[in-house]
């Protein structure tokens, strides 16, 4: 599950676009994957990204 990290980084789609993009169906059961790897949800890793973006 790093592909889909990057993509997020990169901004390459929003979080349903980069679920599609990895080759999952299903938003909710690549959240809970996502949870389980990274603990966190995806969109709580795109707002910790956005953040630390506008900090720097």
């Amino acid at each position: 599950m790093k592909r889909e990290t990057q993509l997020l980084e990169m901004q390459a789609g929003n979080v349903s676009e980069v679920v599609y993009q990895v080759g999952f169906n299903n938003l909710s059961y690549f959240s809970t994957c996502f949870k389980e790897q990274y603990g966190t949800t995806p969109h709580e890793f795109i707002s910790r990204l956005i953040m630390s973006c506008h900090n720097n």
